[in-house]
């Protein structure tokens, strides 16, 4: 039990030192569009990069900030619209169409995470954001750092 509580309480330490903050898709005047919200009340981490993920794990969209963001203040804010990168950042993976049925990923380091599908298309579309951390969900996430990406996708 004494080897344990330092391991515990160093897991502890880093858990606390790295936010989670959950993203939500929603539907904005037919677009699909990203809101974050830090349930703690904390201020919502400014990412270098933000990706939503396919199923195979590969990106159906990333963006990535323009350079080293220097001095107070963010250029990352919410809400942010699938396909269209907002200033600071550029597409470094072209958004691609979403398919109804297909669950999708959301991973930006800063500790943003989330997960969605959609239902229907057209008028009738909806969005369901789902449980993030479920199998299908981590198993993409997996699929995703296989490929060699650097940034993180969600702390643990």
């Amino acid at each position: 039990m004494k080897r344990l509580f330092p391991f515990l309480a160093a897991t502890l330490a880093l858990a606390a030192c790295s936010p989670s903050v959950p993203v939500k898709a929603v539907l904005v005047d037919g677009r699909v569009t990203f809101t974050g919200a830090d349930p703690d009340g904390r201020r919502v981490p400014c990412p270098g990069s933000l990706a939503i993920l396919a199923e195979n794990g590969a990106p159906v969209w990333r963006i990535d900030q323009d350079g080293r963001h220097e001095g107070p203040g963010c250029a990352f804010r919410f809400p942010v619209t699938y396909g269209q990168p907002p200033a600071g950042f550029t597409a470094s993976a072209a958004a691609a169409s979403l398919e109804p049925g297909r669950l999708y990923v959301i991973a930006g380091d800063g500790g943003l995470y989330g997960a969605f599908s959609l239902r229907g298309s057209g008028a009738g579309a909806a969005i369901d954001n789902v449980d993030a951390g479920s199998a299908r969900a981590q198993e993409i996430r997996r699929r995703y750092q296989a490929q060699g990406v650097t940034a993180p996708v969600r702390p643990g």
